[in-house]
């Protein structure tokens, strides 16, 4: 390292932001993001540093360090991915082993602008994203998958459309099923939350988020409450959102969505307080139904062993003894079905996705009113015959199997309703005040997200095998 380097080095701040290495001929070499940017760029230069021969070669080339500060890690990463579109550095290139990034197209010939994920573009052709070309592109992003967990998150406030094609019925129902706000019922109203995604992409969250105030108020003045709750809604999920990293390595993205240690106990420690557990909640389990107007119910099992997902925990449910769209029966009937396992390991904690419905239809059916019998069942289960009573065998009961098993107390049963991320505890229903944004709220969201998304992927299952039987079917007649 030369002196005017080393002098350069040795100036730089402990902050986050970008830094960028350029040659003899002020050419941009490479382009890269740090939280603290002495020790990151002080990194390259150490003796014993264990580089690639591209970088070696990048190092004999390096003249000139340049530093853009950023006040957040955030911040840092747009910088990032705007200054390597701008310069198109070669190493950054072939530091990714000739990877492509991804960009994010809005296709706005359609007459309903389709937006998805897109390598290689052609880059001429698209222009700025603020040009009067047929499509905007956005990026580039480094992480294909960080881009993809970033839109499916936006999806749900604002579902937009991934294809030209126009949806079916299923899957309209479905995208409203997902959706934290109301889908647009007209084209102006596509066009316009198109033009609100376009915002956020570009990092004006927060005048999206003033132009929606703006409209939640102008709903509840003409009192178009529904509307107004649809906006109010969006505006809360924006607020989460901004805080989510927007352009991260999958190696990144899992080092900051995955708690760390400290985090994690924090978290769990802060949920055993908020809901007065006798036990941190080492073992959580989260439960969802999913169906499309009652076909094909499923429920799902997931696990999350200290704040971490435990996928060889998980488990999935045919729903059997329940008709049409009853979700209330329908996890009343999981909860008893996986409760029968008295071999399976006991939960600290039960969270449901859904609200004080969910939770009643839970806990007010045997067994878990402990110590009663299959006559002391919830109104569920009045006058029916035995296919829709509880699965469980009166010799089960007679047995002391489910009160073996059922330990547990009313307490340890949650539920999150989606829309306001509130959470509901025990027999009464009791709100528990936890902030949305706090460690432990957003851990026991993610909970709730992956009992919802393991279900989903169970139901898609059992409806592509059913299209297919009937396809099977019509071509044989």
């Amino acid at each position: 390292m030369t002196k005017s380097l080393q002098a350069q080095l040795n100036s730089l701040p402990k902050t986050a932001g970008i830094y960028k290495f350029l040659d003899d001929k002020k050419i941009v070499l490479y382009v890269g993001k740090a939280k603290n940017l002495r020790a990151r760029v002080g990194s390259y230069f150490k003796q014993n540093a264990e580089i690639s021969l591209a970088k070696q070669d990048m190092l004999f080339r390096i003249k000139d360090i340049q530093t853009i500060p950023a006040t957040t890690e955030e911040e840092a990463l747009i910088l990032e991915a705007m200054n390597i579109k701008k310069y198109k550095p070669p190493y950054n290139v072939v530091l990714k082993d000739d990877k492509d990034y991804s960009f994010v197209k809005i296709d706005m010939k359609q007459e309903y602008p389709t937006v998805t994920i897109v390598r290689r573009p052609a880059l001429e052709e698209a222009g700025r994203p603020n040009s009067k070309s047929k499509f905007k592109l956005y990026g580039p992003f480094t992480s294909a998958y960080a881009l993809q967990e970033n839109l499916r998150f936006l999806r749900r406030i604002f579902p937009f459309r991934k294809r030209v094609k126009a949806l079916t019925k299923f899957e309209k129902d479905l995208l409203e099923k997902r959706s934290i706000g109301a889908v647009p019922a007209s084209r102006v109203e596509y066009l316009d939350m198109i033009k609100r995604l376009m915002k956020i992409i570009e990092g004006h969250t927060s005048a999206v988020q003033r132009d929606l105030k703006k409209k939640m108020h102008a709903f509840s003045k003409a009192k178009q409450y529904e509307q107004a709750a649809s906006v109010r809604n969006q505006i809360q999920w924006l607020d989460i959102f901004s805080n989510r990293q927007k352009i991260v390595s999958a190696k990144e993205y899992l080092e900051r969505t995955m708690p760390r240690v400290d985090t994690t106990n924090n978290a769990l420690a802060d949920i055993q307080r908020a809901l007065k557990l006798k036990n941190i909640p080492h073992r959580i389990e989260g439960y969802d139904i999913s169906n499309i107007q009652g076909e094909f119910s499923v429920g799902s099992m997931v696990v999350f062993t200290d704040a971490k997902p435990d996928k060889s925990e998980y488990r999935k449910f045919k729903i059997k003894s329940v008709s049409g769209a009853d979700d209330f029966a329908s996890l009343a009937e999981v909860l008893q079905r996986r409760f029968r396992h008295h071999g399976w390991n006991q939960p600290n904690l039960v969270l449901l996705d859904g609200g004080k419905g969910q939770l009643s239809a839970v806990l007010n059916l045997s067994p878990f009113t402990k110590g009663k019998t299959r006559s002391h069942l919830s109104p569920f289960t009045k006058g029916k015959t035995r296919s829709h009573l509880s699965p469980f065998t009166k010799g089960e009961i007679k047995r002391g199997l489910l009160r073996s098993s059922m330990d547990i107390h009313p307490n340890q049963f949650i539920a999150i309703a989606k829309k306001k991320e509130q959470i509901f505890q025990g027999k009464n229903a009791h709100l528990i005040n936890l902030s949305p944004s706090s460690p432990a709220s957003q851990l026991l969201q993610r909970v709730r997200d992956e009992a919802h998304r393991f279900a989903q992927k169970y139901y898609h299952t059992l409806h592509s095998k059913s299209y297919d039987k009937n396809k099977i079917r019509k071509t044989r007649t």
